[in-house]
């Protein structure tokens, strides 16, 4: 199997306003995570095909190397979090074509403007 990179990009913004779980007004300990956390581990989970205990390390891996000191929500509560949460995909208008290429292999896809 060939090895490969991984390029990943959060955006401060989205990081400062979707990280930190907003107060519940409930009784009982507040959320560790926020709904914005657990979607995006979840996303990354489904992409990598990853199991559940290999997501934390995978994202612990991912925080160091981007230099992020962001909570890595556990499996457990990921599940239980998960089961009540609505999945929102977000989505951005197409303004023109999209062109995609890739070469015989597959392996190689360039996007627009490459």
């Amino acid at each position: 199997m060939a090895g490969g990179n991984i390029a990943c990009w959060f955006d401060r913004e989205a990081i400062a306003q979707r990280w930190t779980p907003e107060p519940t007004g409930k009784r009982g300990a507040p959320w560790r995570d926020s709904d914005g956390s657990i979607q995006t581990w979840l996303e990354l989970q489904q992409v990598f095909h990853l199991p559940s205990r290999s997501l934390e390390g995978f994202g612990r891996s991912l925080m160091r190397r981007m230099g992020l000191d962001l909570p890595i929500p556990d499996r457990t509560h990921r599940s239980r979090r998960a089961r009540g949460l609505t999945i929102q995909i977000p989505r951005q208008e197409r303004t023109g074509p999209i062109h995609a290429v890739a070469d015989a292999t597959g392996r190689k896809a360039f996007g627009e403007g490459e």
